[in-house]
């Protein structure tokens, strides 16, 4: 079994979440979903939808597939050298890393799509 681990943060999108998650879930003989922060606990996006999440140093299993969401959240995390060097890591030890959005500017300023091609919301290319 395949374990996802998705990164979420306050003010995540909704549907960058909760879409491939809906994908995911519908297989679960196949994937196993955490949900993990930075501090673990309650984070609430910009819908106001409350999500618990696990601690990613109190990970119960190892990440094979990380999904790195989008959102007005990741303006902030850009600058964050703590949140970057924990994304860094979790890519590094995951089989494969999914983006969705502006997902993939945390990415990229974590140096993880160094030497990769990669897109993003047009409205967040800088």
């Amino acid at each position: 079994m395949q374990t996802l681990t998705a990164l979420v943060f306050d003010d995540f999108e909704t549907l960058d979440l909760f879409g491939p998650i809906e994908l995911f879930g519908s297989l679960p003989n196949e994937f196993r979903i955490q949900f993990a922060s930075m501090k673990g606990g309650i984070i609430h996006n910009h819908h106001g939808v409350a999500l618990q999440t696990v601690a990613v140093a109190e990970l119960a299993h190892q990440t094979n597939i990380l999904l790195v969401v989008g959102g007005k959240g990741t303006r902030p995390l850009i600058n964050d050298s703590h949140f970057l060097q924990t994304l860094t890591m979790l890519a590094d030890n995951a089989d494969w890393v999914l983006s969705v959005c502006t997902g993939s500017a945390l990415l990229a300023k974590a140096g993880v799509l160094d030497h990769k091609r990669a897109t993003s919301n047009k409205r967040a290319w800088q």
